[in-house]
């Protein structure tokens, strides 16, 4: 049908194929030469009008999003859309600032340090004269009050406040004892445990209210809290201090493999609805439970970093308290007496479980604090083992050899060599060494005939 007479018929424009680059992602995209630049790239679905987006042309020009795409370019040509980079996340920059110690930290840990040390000149015996009774009272008040400062207070150093807090605490405990016997010393112990339980449960109420530093914290009590058990047990049951000592280097094996597992908490109703699951007779009295919600990214970071905080916290106190108390179990034991076998027993033990336990994990505090706390156990067996006089050549054979396989299995695995059968071997010792840690520390304590009266 031909156009009637006089009326003009307009050209249609030429046709434009571009591709459209946006990050990683290309679009190619067919459009006529008077149509908007700007409406094109938004029919593609790309936030042109996003605050700080160009749009650049292939050698780098800048192009304009109002003016026709024919003006600009040609066909064939190229358009990139670069958007601008997301802000930096809040969570993320606040935690690499964190990564720097504050200065407090270096003050509270000398603090810290000063409490051990008068802890420990409070319970060792002195010859010297005993001191006067006011300085004394003032004394156990300063100690009393700095505890409950640092307790209480809500400093950016939260971890050094929370070891210096039961530190002090420990201090003020023994020097309000002063010990003069070994009953006394023994009083002043428990005492000063449980001084130092007090003021590390109330550092972890605080941290839980203020958010921050709450992860070690409660390690920091349930380490005391079961110290001061073990010993007061001790204490009230007239069994020797060195025996609960044993008891507790006996757990920390159990510790090192169980804290990865126990760490990471989810509730619930996170995995399950329990406002669809709860619905028995029971329920009928009580107001269904709200759900939790959809997960978000700084949940689960908040959910994750806590559980790598307390796993990392555990390994280190299950550390120091196996080879702080290990020495003294071993030189106590009388050489050729039960009790001297199952010492040696467990730290056979502590070795072979704090060598094999960090096989499987990433951290690296988790997987060379261990190591190195086996390696000092290694040298307390053999410098305060009660080996029989006659053993010591034997000791000698077996520190050689062991010596030689150490160094021999170092080589191959420095040259990534793999076996499934020393893997297999090496689970097969790890839980050996896990199941009879506990037992073996039973017997070190001398424990058996107690246990045998109790049960009979």
């Amino acid at each position: 049908m031909s156009a009637p007479s006089g009326t003009p018929v307009r050209p249609a424009a030429p046709q434009l194929r571009l591709v459209v680059a946006a990050g990683s992602e290309l679009r190619h995209v067919a459009l006529r030469s008077d149509v908007v630049l700007g409406d094109a790239l938004r029919a593609a679905l790309l936030p042109v009008d996003a605050p700080g987006t160009l749009v650049l042309g292939a050698t780098g020009t800048r192009l304009d999003p109002h003016a026709p795409a024919g003006e600009q370019l040609q066909d064939g040509a190229t358009v990139h859309v670069v958007r601008p980079a997301p802000a930096p996340d809040r969570e993320l920059a606040a935690g690499a600032a964190g990564r720097r110690p504050p200065p407090q930290a270096g003050l509270f840990a000398i603090v810290g340090a000063l409490g051990v040390v008068l802890t420990v000149v409070a319970l060792v015996p002195s010859a010297g004269p005993e001191p006067d009774a006011l300085v004394l009272a003032a004394l156990v008040c300063v100690l009393a009050l700095c505890a409950a400062g640092l307790a209480l207070a809500r400093v950016p150093a939260a971890r050094a406040a929370t070891l210096a807090s039961p530190a002090l605490a420990a201090a003020a405990g023994a020097w309000a004892m002063l010990p003069a016997t070994p009953a006394q010393r023994r009083l002043a112990l428990v005492v000063a445990l449980v001084s130092a339980t007090v003021a590390a449960c109330v550092r972890a109420v605080v941290t839980h209210l203020d958010r921050s530093g709450d992860d070690e914290a409660v390690v920091v009590l349930a380490a005391l809290s079961l110290l001061g058990a073990t010993q007061g047990a001790a204490l009230l049951l007239g069994r020797p201090a060195l025996g609960a000592a044993a008891f507790v280097v006996g757990l920390c094996p159990l510790v090192l493999r169980l804290a990865p597992r126990f760490s990471l908490v989810v509730p619930d109703d996170q995995l399950l609805d329990i406002s669809h699951a709860s619905r028995t007779a029971g329920s009928v009295r009580a107001p269904r439970p709200r759900p939790l919600g959809r997960l978000a990214g700084p949940a689960v970071r908040r959910s994750v970093d806590g559980a790598e905080a307390r796993a990392t916290a555990a390994v280190v106190a299950a550390c120091l308290l196996a080879v702080v108390l290990l020495g003294p179990v071993l030189a106590a034991a009388e050489p050729g007496t039960v009790p001297a076998w199952g010492a040696v027993a467990l730290a056979v033990c502590v070795v072979v479980a704090f060598t094999l336990v960090p096989r499987t994990t990433r951290g690296t505090v988790t997987r060379w604090w261990p190591r190195a706390a086996a390696g000092a156990a290694v040298v307390e067996l053999a410098v305060l083992g009660p080996l029989p006089a006659a053993g010591d050549v034997a000791a000698a054979l077996v520190a050689l050899v062991l010596a030689v396989v150490v160094a021999l299995v170092g080589a191959a695995l420095g040259r990534s060599w793999r076996s499934v059968v020393a893997s297999r071997f090496g689970d097969a010792l790890e839980g050996l060494a896990l199941v009879l840690s506990l037992p073996a520390a039973v017997v070190a304590a001398d424990l058996v005939d107690t246990l045998r009266k109790v049960t009979s």
